[in-house]
């Protein structure tokens, strides 16, 4: 027969799991071909010596099949009719093989579909992997580039910060030593200016003194003239009336003349 001749299916060669579910139902198709073929025969259990070659099995059911058609009993009918329902089991037979093989072949058309939709994602992940990939290298070198310059910046800073502390530390002891003198100088002034007022008033107090005794000096003058001078104009006031009397005493001698 052709059958024992047909190729494995595609499916079947490239190991789909799900043709193992149709491979019972195959091998019992077989199985009753065979015992309708030759119902004398001793059922005998096919070997599966893999699932994955449904056409080999076949091949080897047949093989099984052929050694011991010599052994078989006569059949119950005619060979004209018996050959004819050989036929018609065998032709449904093929029929079934072949909607199961087109269904398979359909199956698998439909998964290898799924498998190029699912290679082109993949492709189409990769290439957002390797776009993601560059940008993550991109950014990687960027923040490299940033760390390397923030290292000089930090660097520099530092350095700066320093050349900055020993600046201040130079102001700072310029400025301690001007204060140092300001100090000396604050306290060489308060103490020139305190003996200059000591002696301001020294010479406050002995001008006052001098004050004081010319002043009273000038009051006792003032006294003594004053008593001279009222002396004087006693004496001259005696004179004066003295002198009157006289030029009286003429003017009534000369009266009386």
């Amino acid at each position: 027969m052709k059958s024992s001749s047909r190729k494995p299916s595609s499916n079947a060669l490239l190991g789909d799991k799900r043709s193992p579910q149709s491979l019972p139902s195959h091998d019992l198709q077989q199985q009753n071909l065979a015992a309708f073929c030759y119902p004398g025969a001793a059922p005998a259990l096919p070997a599966y010596p893999s699932t994955a070659y449904p056409g080999l099995q076949q091949q080897h059911f047949l093989t099984t099949r052929s050694t011991s058609s010599t052994s078989r009993e006569p059949w119950g009918g005619p060979p004209s009719e018996k050959s004819g329902q050989v036929l018609e089991q065998l032709g449904s037979v093929l029929q079934q093989m072949k909607q199961e093989s087109e269904g398979s072949a359909a199956a698998w058309r439909e998964k290898l579909a799924e498998t190029t939709q699912l290679t082109e994602k993949l492709a189409q992940t990769r290439e957002q992997l390797n776009v993601v990939t560059n940008n993550e290298r991109a950014t990687s070198e960027e923040l490299v580039r940033v760390q390397e310059a923030l290292s000089k910046l930090e660097a520099g800073t530092a350095e700066n910060a320093i050349h900055h502390r020993e600046e201040l530390s130079v102001l700072n002891d310029e400025v301690q030593r001007q204060q140092q003198c300001a100090k000396e100088m604050r306290e060489k002034y308060d103490a020139e200016l305190n003996e200059q007022q000591t002696e301001l008033q020294n010479t406050c107090a002995h001008y006052e003194e001098q004050q004081q005794t010319q002043r009273e000096e000038f009051q006792a003058e003032i006294a003594t003239l004053q008593h001279f001078h009222e002396s004087k104009i006693q004496e001259l006031n005696a004179q004066h009336t003295t002198e009157r009397d006289k030029m009286l005493e003429k003017l009534r001698e000369l009266e009386q003349a």
